[in-house]
């Protein structure tokens, strides 16, 4: 995400983010497949949203750590896909 202003007046800015994402999928027979994905590899600390009023100052909703998600897909019909 890159930087954006965070309130009206354009006076205070969120700097952005990069994250880095991976993902893989294995096929283990024509039906069964094994899904893995790692969201936010280096772990950084990033704002989901970013905000600015003078009566709250900053807000900053944060970004999740890094995440680790495993899958299993099973096709019932012929794996022709």
């Amino acid at each position: 995400v890159g930087r954006y202003w965070m309130d009206p007046e354009n006076t205070q800015r969120y700097p952005g983010h990069s994250l880095v994402n991976v993902s893989a999928s294995v096929p283990i027979t024509s039906r069964i497949e094994l899904d893995a994905r790692i969201d936010n590899l280096l772990d950084e600390r990033f704002a989901e949203n970013a905000s600015y009023t003078a009566f709250r100052g900053a807000e900053y909703t944060p970004g999740l750590p890094r995440a680790f998600y495993l899958g299993v897909q099973y096709r019932w019909e012929g794996g022709d896909r």
